[in-house]
């Protein structure tokens, strides 16, 4: 099945957010993720954008990030179930179900200034990806910037560990390097112009679950800004120009 339909049927919004909620996920949100996007997005308000789009926005964690950032911001979704979801969590967003690929609806400004699109790409498949990026170049206004993440970095550690894991049980789960993630987005009319190396403790499942938030913001001090670290760590954040 496409990734455009992974997230549609009965429950999974519900599933996703269990699975973000807690633990790992949900300290590296609070304590890394969050606030690197934070910082992100107000240094692009600072320079003086103003209309936000949040691509594949699922249940709204990202969209509640940009709404209180800039003047407008529109959240778009195909799934009914995660754009529920979304809108018990965003005060004033726009929330949309849509899919962009197959055109812009009239809820949607026909230009923006910012696109966010989180853990989205590297699980699309490839035509998926080329569609996603093309449109949301159509979407952006000249020198607007892309703002996504690739939460399995295959340069990583745990990256390595994933896909091995996925070639014993015999499925291979995607992920994406840094290199290729460049490639993709200059091969769709970007340019990226800021690569942030997050996830210094790498997600080891429930089971084996090491952190805690003091041990993630230390291990994310100490090792992200190491020069051997740089473009290993388990996930990422890109900011692109389109071109």
């Amino acid at each position: 099945m496409s990734y455009r339909l992974s997230h549609s049927s009965h429950g999974k919004a519900a599933q996703y957010d269990r699975s973000l909620s807690s633990g790992y996920h949900h300290d590296l949100w609070t304590e890394v993720e969050r606030p690197l996007i934070e910082r992100v997005l107000h240094g692009l308000r600072d320079s003086g954008a103003t209309r936000c789009l949040d691509f594949a926005c699922g249940t709204g964690r990202v969209t509640a990030v940009c709404e209180p950032v800039f003047a407008t911001t529109v959240g778009v979704d195909v799934s009914d179930e995660m754009l529920s979801r979304a809108r018990e969590r965003c005060q004033r967003a726009t929330l949309v179900r849509a899919d962009l690929t197959q055109g812009r609806p009239d809820q949607v400004p026909p230009r923006v200034d910012v696109a966010t699109a989180f853990r989205f790409f590297v699980n699309a498949e490839p035509s998926l990806r080329r569609d996603a990026l093309q449109a949301l170049r159509t979407l952006l206004s000249p020198d607007g910037h892309l703002v996504m993440n690739v939460q399995w970095n295959t340069t990583s550690l745990a990256g390595a560990a994933y896909r091995l894991r996925g070639l014993l049980s015999g499925n291979v789960p995607p992920t994406l390097s840094p290199a290729a993630t460049r490639r993709l987005l200059e091969s769709n009319g970007f340019v990226v112009v800021a690569h942030h190396d997050y996830g210094a403790l790498p997600w080891m499942g429930s089971r084996w679950n090491i952190s805690t938030p003091q041990r993630m913001r230390t291990a994310e001090r100490w090792l992200a800004g190491r020069r051997l670290a740089r473009g290993h760590l388990q996930q990422f954040l890109v900011v692109a120009r389109a071109t």
